[in-house]
């Protein structure tokens, strides 16, 4: 059996078919608020790129398909991206957490973000950004509504899916 969602965030129609093997997203190719397109299995957002990877790795291997691809695991600016994404990862079997760019790389640093910026933007889950789970933490970002996501640390070593974000074409 094959169920179809179908999801508006902003402009952008997402759709996943829901198969025996888990969620496929089928991607919009549709253009963004700033016209600018994706490539294939890409979603639009203002004037970036996002894909769900759900293939479950480690961090750093996520980290590198990202780079792969021409991007890097998403860094999330504002709430109006973190609704962006929270929309993305909503659905029936979506709601697992997911790698996003943040690490902290050892005990006595602050986690930080891939792209190096700092923001005042969060979205911890209540008693989750002390980082007391390992020597390096990452980041894991999990849908709260269809309009925000929560984020919770978790050993970099551990397998999960991932979103990767890259400039639109």
């Amino acid at each position: 059996m094959v169920r179809l969602t179908i999801l508006v965030v902003g402009l952008t129609l997402i759709a996943t078919f829901f198969t025996a093997e888990g969620a496929l997203s089928m991607p919009s190719s549709s253009l963004g608020r700033s016209g600018a397109k994706c490539d294939y299995a890409w979603h639009n957002h203002g004037s970036h790129c996002y894909r769900i990877f759900y293939n479950k790795q480690t961090w750093f291997e996520a980290a590198d398909r990202c780079a792969k691809y021409g991007g890097a695991l998403t860094t999330v600016e504002d709430a109006l991206e973190d609704g962006f994404l929270g929309g993305l990862l909503t659905g029936p079997g979506l709601n697992l957490p997911h790698w996003i760019g943040v690490i902290r790389k050892n005990m006595e640093m602050p986690a930080v973000w891939v792209d190096g910026v700092k923001r005042n933007f969060s979205r911890w889950r209540t008693g989750d950004a002390d980082y007391t789970k390992a020597e390096t933490t990452c980041v894991r970002a999990i849908a709260s509504s269809t309009s925000s996501t929560e984020w919770l640390a978790e050993s970099c070593d551990k397998d999960y899916p991932f979103v990767c974000k890259k400039p639109s074409n």
